[in-house]
């Protein structure tokens, strides 16, 4: 498969992968350590146990306390109850944290030589920009005391890892590893580019995938991105957009898109002669995201026919019933029908296969 004569290399352009205006880096590999990740792991484990007894402690004298008139215990006795507690929380919290550097540790790194022996497998393409959101730790969606309770039962998990974990039926997930990186995030398997190639390895991977998910954002390298599959996927199910945008940002978003796919089809027009006629991006459906604290919003998934569907993101419950794992069992949710069309099969379900990548490209 040879490049399109119109992409130029990111020196031509001036951009890396990121789309950000930088001079083009030699390939470099992190460096993981296996006995720092299990330093990590036991001292983190250490801190989450120690301040699950600290909370469970805390919140036992406060519901001691609650059962008799408040003016029975002295007027301090409320605040050293609530500080111990929410000490209990802040170490749990700084134990999780140590968790997920030892996952960052234990993330696998692909050799670039070795993509084309990954079987069936996601790719994963996102704004390196957004690494840094995706890896923040799961959050409480409660409030007050229920949410210092909450603390104890949350996953531990960051939003790419439930992101990773719902994209995972469908084969193994990858992603380009940001250059110059110490240690790549919790996730996706990475493998890492130099930047005189990226393009081409991305296009190579893209044809492919199983499923590609591309995340809404920033740079020129998400919009080249998102044209190329627009004009390269087949079937359209295999395309997943991830929105981890507001609306007045996605608005902007698909103002950009636009403006690219504008371009695209002159270029369409000169070289091949032919009329191609992309998508075109849904309006943002109405609701209030502020009840959602993930910073993935929604999916846009696309028919047969390119047609596209916005799903928002269902707004959890408060409570205790499910305060884990929120990103995972919604994306999931929304994920459903095409893994169902794809014939992934996932626990407990059953599905009629349609064709799947094959190893030619969808001509406009």
């Amino acid at each position: 498969m040879t490049h399109e004569s119109r992409d130029r290399s990111p020196e031509e352009d001036g951009q890396r992968a990121d789309g950000t205006n930088r001079s083009p880096r030699p390939l470099t590999i992190p460096v993981q350590s296996r006995v720092r990740g299990i330093l990590l792991r036991l001292t983190g484990g250490l801190l989450v146990t120690v301040g699950i007894i600290t909370e469970v402690i805390g919140f036992g004298r406060f519901q001691a306390m609650t059962r008799y008139h408040i003016g029975t215990h002295p007027w301090w006795a409320t605040f050293v109850v609530t500080a111990v507690m929410a000490l209990g929380g802040f170490v749990i919290y700084a134990g999780r944290l140590l968790q997920r550097d030892d996952r960052r540790h234990s993330t696998k790194v692909i050799d670039p030589s070795a993509t084309a022996e990954l079987g069936e497998f996601v790719l994963y393409l996102r704004s390196f920009d957004d690494d840094a959101d995706r890896a923040q730790l799961e959050s409480s969606i409660t409030h007050g005391i229920a949410s210092t309770v909450g603390d104890v039962v949350l996953s531990g998990k960051t939003e790419e890892e439930q992101l990773i974990a719902a994209l995972r039926p469908a084969g193994r997930v990858v992603a380009a590893g940001q250059p110059g990186q110490v240690l790549p995030p919790a996730g996706a398997d990475r493998f890492f580019m130099a930047d005189d190639n990226w393009q081409q390895t991305i296009l190579d991977l893209m044809i492919r995938a199983r499923l590609v998910v591309i995340a809404a954002g920033g740079g020129q390298a998400v919009l080249w991105e998102l044209t190329q599959a627009f004009r390269y996927l087949t079937p359209p199910q295999r395309l997943v957009l991830l929105i981890p945008l507001e609306p007045q940002a996605y608005n902007t978003f698909r103002d950009r898109v636009s403006a690219a796919l504008r371009q695209e089809v002159e270029h369409v027009r000169a070289e091949t002669g032919r009329e191609w006629l992309p998508p075109a991006l849904p309006d943002y459906p109405p609701g209030d995201t502020r009840s959602w604290n993930s910073t993935v919003k929604g999916l846009i998934l696309f028919d047969e026919a390119w047609r596209p569907h916005f799903n928002r993101l269902g707004v959890p419950r408060a409570g205790l019933s499910r305060p884990r794992r929120q990103v995972y069992f919604s994306v999931r949710r929304v994920l459903h029908p095409v893994f169902t069309q794809l014939g992934i099969h996932t626990a407990g379900s059953s599905a009629t296969r349609i064709p799947g990548p094959g190893r030619r490209r969808r001509q406009p």
